[in-house]
């Protein structure tokens, strides 16, 4: 059977990467929605309208994600918390 051993250190330094990276991704989403508007007025038709359309629902799944990873963010938090309690839980009952 493998092991796995970490450190709440790890647990948080994963945690900052990940919401990092959520940072990032809403910046792009941001700059996306900026961009559509500006191509916005340089087209028209059905195939303005199509790529629109596709766009936004792009764009929905995309804040929808960045919503999931923010709850996993929160919940990483309270796994840290935990550990911690824990760990100081363990020291306790070792040196007791």
């Amino acid at each position: 059977m493998s092991q796995l051993i970490v450190s709440a250190q790890e647990i948080t330094n994963k945690k900052n990467t990940l919401a990092t990276l959520k940072n990032t991704l809403e910046t792009q989403v941001s700059q996306m929605e900026t961009l559509n508007r500006s191509l916005d007025g340089m087209w028209e038709g059905p195939a303005k309208e199509k790529y629109a359309a596709a766009l936004n629902i792009d764009i929905a799944k995309i804040k929808l994600f960045i919503k999931v990873i923010g709850e996993f963010i929160s919940i990483l938090s309270q796994i840290i918390v935990l550990y911690k309690t824990m760990e100081k839980k363990n020291i306790a009952t070792a040196t007791g």
